[in-house]
């Protein structure tokens, strides 16, 4: 998604799709079984990497090798197949295959049971942040900045071949001298001269991006969950290193997380991947996509300094994207197809929960003002006016490639959908439930390697919690009802004027407001 927003340019975009684990050992997958690529990445030519594939072995005769579409959390056709140039495929003896291009993604290969190599061009996705009008999607991306730095999504690089996205990969990049690849990626063996990065099939693959430059890093602990800053500057001649300075920015908000899911998180390790570059313009702009174990930050502005407010927030949802969709996800989500997908009706969870339990972990976490956070839910229900009110979240979900000028409603009325859901589930409770206890459950249920049926979620959850909460969802997550926001509000000591469009605390509140807003904000 993009839209203009007070002079910011941003995507948030939803990368939901089955957690995979990495190979136990590191161990690098058995060359029959594993397709094992390889690029040189100190020979750019042109905005140019040239890529070669050795097969796994394949019993078909006639194979297709596709580029994805669309990949999880882009809404709208990429074909990262145009990026591709001058594909060729040859048998054991070196003697060229007959291919056919049959479309933009794909490529058909006759006599594969000989084939031993394919090798083919491919283009950067993009230049710049500046140009910010000639980019698509530029976050699911990639740019190469030779001898500088790249940024790298493997969808853009490295294809698949239909029917076999299940098997092992390994890809073995030629670096510059001093690079580090930054990746939320387990297995990866360095060198000075190389690094060689396993997943287990395509989906870990391109669930986790790479960030290629001289090292500006910076770690530290969550409890059990290490995490890494990682930080690509492309302003010429300027080495100075804005990981710590990020640290600084994302610590204290992050350190606050375990508490808010009761003292742990369900990830062992973390990347906050960020790609800066200088834009002399009161404008900042940005792209941010997350992943299950890293995020992607790409921002063009006058320095760090300036942006870091943005980046704080960004990240604070980006990172609370490891509760949903890594652990709570539907089966349309885990069985993802990168050519035609068929989309997830649940993006109200997602992009809405996840959106409000950033405000809401720091409202009760104590690094959101109260104060601040009235005023965002005044915010949204403000911007929220500008959306169609007559499409429900759920049929936006499922429609969300073609209704793009919708999506940033999740965001907003999906939010605020979700506060009311919490508050709802604490009157219910007497205080004790709420949205975050939700989550923990569900995970608890589910997790990385078990989706929830797509058709289901709604009537588990009443029955987890309150048979009234499946009629919570039946009339404003399926309908179109209003949101009871002043209603729910209410509930908790807090005036909301939809006119106005301002919230205010009650004069003098009752013992009972008291005690549900404590419940719901530890206040």
């Amino acid at each position: 998604m993009r839209m203009q927003h007070y002079a910011v340019i941003f995507a948030l975009s939803l990368l939901a799709f089955q957690a995979v684990g990495q190979t136990d050992d590191g161990a690098l997958p058995p060359p029959g079984e594993s397709y094992q690529f390889f690029t040189d990445l100190t020979r750019v030519s042109g905005d140019q990497l040239e890529i070669t594939l050795v097969p796994p072995k394949l019993s078909e005769n006639t194979v297709r090798y596709c580029f994805p579409k669309i990949v999880p959390g882009i809404y709208g056709a990429m074909d990262f197949g145009q990026y591709v140039a001058d594909l060729r495929a040859f048998d054991h003896k070196d003697r060229p295959l007959p291919v056919v291009q049959e479309n933009v993604n794909v490529w058909r290969i006759e006599k594969a049971k000989n084939l031993r190599r394919i090798q083919y061009r491919v283009n950067d996705t993009w230049d710049n942040l500046v140009d910010y009008n000639k980019g698509f999607y530029r976050p699911a991306g990639a740019t190469f900045h030779a001898g500088d730095g790249f940024v790298i999504n493997h969808n853009a690089l490295f294809g698949f071949f239909e029917g076999h996205t299940g098997r092992p990969y390994q890809i073995q990049f030629r670096k510059p001298e001093g690079f580090f690849g930054a990746t939320a990626l387990e297995n990866v063996a360095r060198t000075e001269t190389t690094e060689t990065m396993i997943a287990p099939n395509y989906r870990a693959l391109v669930d986790a991006p790479v960030l290629f430059g001289l090292p500006d890093t910076a770690q530290f602990r969550l409890g059990q969950t290490e995490i890494l800053i990682a930080v690509f500057n492309a302003m010429p001649g300027q080495n100075y290193p804005y990981a710590p300075y990020l640290k600084e920015v994302l610590e204290p908000q992050l350190a606050a997380m375990p508490a808010y899911f009761g003292g742990s998180l369900p990830v062992k390790k973390y990347a906050f991947l960020v790609y800066f570059e200088a834009f002399d313009n009161d404008n900042m702009l940005a792209d941010a996509l997350e992943h299950q174990h890293s995020s992607l930050y790409l921002y063009a502005g006058r320095g760090m300094g300036t942006i870091a407010g943005l980046i704080r927030h960004i990240s604070a949802h980006e990172f609370l994207h490891i509760i949903t969709p890594l652990n709570i996800h539907s089966e349309k989500i885990a069985q993802y197809n990168f050519i035609e997908p068929s989309l997830s009706q649940h993006l109200w969870l997602y992009e809405g929960m996840t959106e409000y339990m950033s405000l809401h972990a720091g409202v009760t976490q104590k690094t959101l003002p109260f104060t601040d956070f009235l005023q965002k839910i005044a915010d949204k229900y403000r911007e929220m006016q500008q959306f169609d009110a007559g499409i429900s979240l759920t049929e936006l979900s499922r429609n969300a490639l073609t209704r793009q000028d919708q999506y940033y409603n999740f965001y907003l009325k999906g939010a605020l959908a979700n506060l009311c859901l919490d508050i709802r589930l604490r009157e219910y409770s007497g205080g004790k439930y709420g949205t975050a206890n939700l989550m923990l459950d569900l995970a608890k249920k589910y997790g990385p390697d078990r989706p929830f049926p797509e058709a289901g979620l709604f009537d588990e959850i009443a029955a987890m919690t309150h048979p009234e909460i499946r009629d919570f969802f039946r009339r404003y997550v399926e309908g179109t009802e209003p949101l009871p926001l002043a209603e729910d509000l209410l509930k908790v000591g807090i005036v909301f004027d939809p006119q106005k469009m301002s919230v205010d605390i009650v004069g003098n509140p009752t013992p009972d407001h008291w005690k549900m807003r404590t419940a719901w904000l530890g206040m």
